[in-house]
């Protein structure tokens, strides 16, 4: 039977917050008009994969039509509606998704669900839940490739990788090398400072940034991941948000990242800072800072006798190094804007057992700016007797 409503009148006396829903059935179908799953849900962080937009909401993880993000109901066969427990208690409000090994990760304040997806619904299923590890910060979990998880927790930056025969996912410690200078600072802030940490990879090389704002709120630092596992390189980088105003360095929070035509833009209150300028090659008078840690060479108790020292460089850099691990007393050892070693080897002579070099660019320069290797030559003392 064909039925045609030429209108529906919805009488009473509406209040705010009313809202009409209509099940209509036809053929075997259900469709629904007015209040549906999604009414009401505030998005806490929104992903697009495999022609869907996901998005998760309290405790509940909503996801759109195949190649239609505009369509969540049930008459959208693609659409669909999950509420998610952590499998040890009553479902917890969930915090970030992200992608994980073609799968989906979800994360709520302490607990990681990976789910494998599927165009049809009726074949989500959950691989796997890991307690006692999530996130505070909706926009602070990243997907590192395909193969990794990068986000903020209690105890630093943590990430989630396969082991190598299982598959099942385990906490990683990635960020282990900048826990001592992240843990802190996150233990000073309120949970509305540690929810407005955001990340991003940069599409130039691929590395992870994670902000995290101060307990002022005024400034934070972004922590960088140099990840390159192919040359055995696991490396953090700490950077100030800072942008030139009128030939100084002013510091700016940023609300959000992202990544349009190959560029990072940042949002912070009224204003979007490009990073690298419109042409993605514009550098200011920024310092940059970089010291490698006290090494023994395996070696803490012998004295090393240094001679000279080499390095490679681009831009100009301040060179200095100490053997001095305890006051930190660093010698000028000279400015240098190029590679060293067709030159002669730079003298540096000191005795110590540790050694650390650091190299630091020019308030005057706005150019790029880049290390590649540094060099301490030595000659190996006596060993430590009893």
């Amino acid at each position: 039977r064909r039925v045609l409503f030429r209108s529906i009148v919805v009488s009473g006396t509406w209040v705010a917050g009313d809202t009409f829903e209509f099940d209509i059935v036809t053929s075997g179908t259900n469709y629904t008009a007015g209040a549906g799953n999604v009414t009401g849900s505030v998005p806490v962080a929104v992903m697009t994969l495999y022609n869907k937009v996901n998005f998760i909401s309290g405790s509940d993880w909503f996801f759109s039509d195949n190649g239609d993000a505009t369509a969540w109901e049930q008459q959208a066969a693609g659409a669909g509606m999950i509420t998610l427990s952590n499998q040890f208690s009553m479902p917890e409000p969930l915090v970030s998704i992200t992608q994980y090994q073609g799968n989906i990760c979800i994360q709520s304040r302490r607990t990681s669900q990976i789910w494998q997806i599927d165009p049809n619904p009726d074949n989500y299923s959950l691989i796997q839940t890991l307690a006692n590890i999530g996130s505070f910060a909706p926009l602070g979990a990243c997907a590192l490739g395909d193969l990794d998880v990068v986000f903020p927790y209690d105890s630093g930056i943590r990430s989630l990788r396969s082991r190598d025969v299982t598959l099942n996912a385990v906490p990683s410690d990635i960020g282990s090398a900048v826990d001592n200078f992240v843990a802190p600072t996150l233990l000073t802030l309120s949970a509305n400072q540690l929810a407005q940490s955001c990340s991003i990879i940069e599409p130039y090389q691929n590395r992870y940034w994670l902000f995290i704002v101060n307990s002022s709120g005024t400034s934070g630092t972004i922590y960088v991941l140099s990840y390159f596992p192919n040359n055995k390189i696991v490396a953090w980088s700490q950077y100030l948000p800072t942008f030139l105003n009128s030939g100084v360095q002013v510091n700016f929070v940023p609300l959000k990242f992202v990544v349009f035509n190959g560029q990072v833009y940042a949002s912070s209150n009224n204003s979007i800072f490009i990073y690298g300028g419109v042409g993605n090659n514009t550098y200011d008078n920024s310092i940059a800072t970089m010291q490698i840690r006290f090494y023994d060479e395996k070696r803490p108790g012998h004295n090393k006798y240094a001679t000279h020292i080499d390095v490679d460089v681009d831009g100009n850099w301040a060179v200095k190094a100490t053997p001095d691990w305890i006051n930190n007393n660093f010698d000028n050892i000279g400015t240098f804007g190029t590679a060293t070693f067709d030159q002669g080897n730079v003298p540096f002579q000191d005795t110590g057992n540790h050694f650390s070099v650091q190299l630091k660019t020019l308030s005057t320069d706005s150019t790029a700016a880049a290390v590649s290797s540094i060099l301490l030559y030595y000659q190996l003392g006596e060993e430590p007797t009893s």
